[in-house]
């Protein structure tokens, strides 16, 4: 069928857009995700790691600084409050006429930028809430997804001496659906990653892989639901199969950390979803632009020198914006600027890949210091007996 023929051949679906699945030269298989913006090569930023020992390397580094965009408002102040300056000295009673003496001596200066001060330090805290929070909720997923995975390859140890060919199929499918999952999520929330690998899809039969096609490019399902859906069906088959051995309660345990991982996802999408209330951005640019035009005028009414009113005004115009710019990047912590959470590190370290080695090489059982096996150790606190289920025990010093 189609989805055979495509496989098979290697080649890609048409929606660029779209998932795809990639088959390369070597046999092995990778799902990518294409972004929406055509033949810019784009990959998930990872944040940047910066070192503040060195005080300058600091300041004058750009790659993630508000501090260019900041001087482009900035830089043109300073220069007008220059201008007012040679203005004050080639033109009698320039101030006066303008009325800008008058205004240098009330409060409206001041009230004004006790405001914006007030709304800035709101929009910051929020924003470094909603950072705070994607992280967490992130790992959260992570971390309930990597129990599903691991109590499903614990509950089918003891199925493997009379069903082991069903028991490696069994973990061979949930690490490559946990994988698939744990990706679409991420491409989910971020909307621009460019790509993003998963653990061997080609692994997964063409009735499996047309399902998934068809569910997100005929009937435009979420992917992340229907690959939790794919999970659940998997564990309950199992669990009739008799390849996981455990309880139904116990087993229940499995399908909560599916739910709970997939509402902490639901919660990061509310970050994604949600923008910053458009009242108070309308009324922090229009604060903005007021200190933007006053400040020049006043600084230099206060300060009556060339050199440190342009200076003065610089740095009071420079830190507003900047802290609204730093604002701006915050809010949203999912994308590939170089302030957004490096979703590629996340999903590299996602729990597929560590279960991996237990679902492919077989479960480990360590036994304590108390066990026959370790009972002849001259000092048994510092040995670790573990026994894998296709070879011998082995001791690790």
């Amino acid at each position: 069928d189609l989805v055979q023929r495509r496989l098979h051949s290697g080649t890609s679906w048409p929606n660029s857009a779209s998932p795809q699945w990639f088959k390369r030269g070597d046999g092995t298989a990778r799902f990518q995700f294409h972004s929406a913006k055509v033949g810019d090569a784009f990959h998930a930023s990872r944040m940047i790691d910066y070192n503040e020992d060195w005080l300058f390397s600091t300041i004058f580094r750009l790659d993630g600084s508000v501090a260019l965009r900041s001087t482009l408002f900035a830089f043109p102040a300073a220069m007008f409050s220059l201008l007012l300056m040679y203005l004050d000295d080639f033109v009698e009673d320039f101030r006066e006429n303008l009325g800008i003496a008058m205004l240098a001596s009330s409060q409206i200066w001041n009230a004004s930028t006790v405001v914006l001060v007030f709304l800035l330090g709101f929009r910051a805290r929020q924003g470094l809430a909603r950072f705070w929070e994607g992280t967490g909720l992130l790992h959260q997923m992570r971390g309930e997804w990597f129990d599903t995975v691991s109590n499903c390859v614990t509950f089918s140890i003891s199925a493997r001496p009379s069903k082991p060919d069903e028991v490696m199929r069994f973990r061979h499918t949930l690490v490559r659906l946990m994988s698939l999952c744990h990706g679409s999520a991420l491409e989910e929330i971020s909307g621009d990653v460019a790509e993003l690998r998963v653990i061997d899809v080609m692994g997964l039969d063409a009735p499996t892989l047309h399902h998934l096609w068809e569910c997100s490019e005929v009937h435009q399902f979420n992917r992340v639901e229907v690959c939790l859906h794919l999970l659940q069906t998997l564990i309950t088959k199992a669990l009739d199969d008799g390849v996981l051995k455990i309880p139904p309660p116990i087993l229940s345990r499995v399908y909560q950390t599916i739910s709970r991982g997939f509402v902490n996802l639901l919660n990061t999408k509310k970050i994604t979803d949600t923008k910053f209330p458009y009242p108070f951005a309308q009324i922090i640019a229009l604060f903005l632009l007021l200190h933007l035009i006053m400040s020049p005028a006043l600084i230099t009414a206060s300060v009556p020198h060339k050199v440190f009113a342009p200076i003065l005004t610089f740095l009071a115009v420079f830190s507003m914006f900047a802290l609204n710019f730093i604002s701006i990047e915050l809010e949203n912590p999912f994308g590939l600027d170089a302030n957004d959470l490096p979703l590629t590190h996340f999903h590299s370290e996602s729990p597929e890949d560590t279960v991996a080695v237990c679902a492919f090489q077989g479960a480990v059982r360590p036994f304590g210091p108390g066990t026959p096996e370790v009972a002849g150790l001259t000092n048994p606190k510092l040995h670790l007996t573990c026994e894998v289920e296709e070879g011998p025990t082995h001791q690790i010093a």
